[in-house]
């Protein structure tokens, strides 16, 4: 005879691990979250980095060395905040409900109530398995969240940094610049070849206007013409 009362008590231990399991499954699709996002944010910010590498590697004032020391700062607690998020995506064996030849002839040994009730007892086990299993999982996340805040600040300070180290070098190297071209242009110039003053200037010729100019070849032919 069918009995309500551990029916209803049945599906609700059932929905009870249900809850949990898809709790397990929210906390990791938001820490794969987390890791695409970051994984983006590091490779952006390493690219930053190697952009103004050159300048890094040679700090010449004091916003240089606070410039190094953020960054630094800044990568080791990407790594930190890297770690906590692939520890909360570690695999874990997480309790499912049985169903193998052993809980098969149990079934048909007793009733429908007795396995019923039964079944709940197991899912009331599981359930606190997945809530510990859980539970883990959420502290290593909840971590990883309170982690990446400080990253982003420091990524922040760092940006701030970097900028302030970009412009102070500018400014000293224009000067520099300037003073270069201006030697390179005086060098230029005391480097022209002087003219010769000695040497034959090419020779003037005389052309009148609006005649075709007559070779030496037609005067010739003209003057014998007049001899004979």
């Amino acid at each position: 005879m069918k009995n309500d009362k551990y029916e209803f008590l049945y599906n609700y231990a059932r929905s009870s691990f249900d809850d949990e399991l898809q709790r397990f499954k929210n906390i990791e699709d938001k820490a794969s979250k987390y890791i695409s996002l970051f994984s983006i944010l590091i490779v952006g910010f390493t690219a930053l980095i190697r952009f103004s590498g050159s300048s890094l590697l040679e700090p010449k004032n004091i916003i240089d060395w606070v410039t190094i020391a953020a960054v630094l700062i800044t990568y080791i607690s990407f790594i930190s905040s890297w770690s906590l998020l692939f520890r909360a995506l570690k695999f874990t064996d997480m309790p499912r409900l049985p169903l193998d030849d052993e809980f098969l002839l149990d079934y048909k040994a007793k009733s429908l109530p007795t396995n019923q009730y039964g079944l709940t007892v197991t899912c009331k086990e599981a359930l606190l398995l997945a809530r510990e299993a859980n539970t883990r999982k959420s502290q290593f996340l909840i971590k990883a969240h309170s982690e990446i805040s400080i990253s982003v600040w420091l990524l922040s300070i760092s940006l701030v940094f970097l900028a302030v180290s970009t412009l102070i070098k500018e400014d000293i190297n224009m000067p520099e610049n300037n003073s270069e071209q201006q030697a390179t242009q005086t060098q230029q110039q005391s480097t022209q070849p002087e003219p010769d003053f000695d040497a034959t200037p090419p020779r003037v010729v005389m052309v009148l206007d609006h005649a075709i100019p007559e070779s030496n070849k037609g005067s010739e032919t003209l003057n014998e013409s007049k001899k004979s």
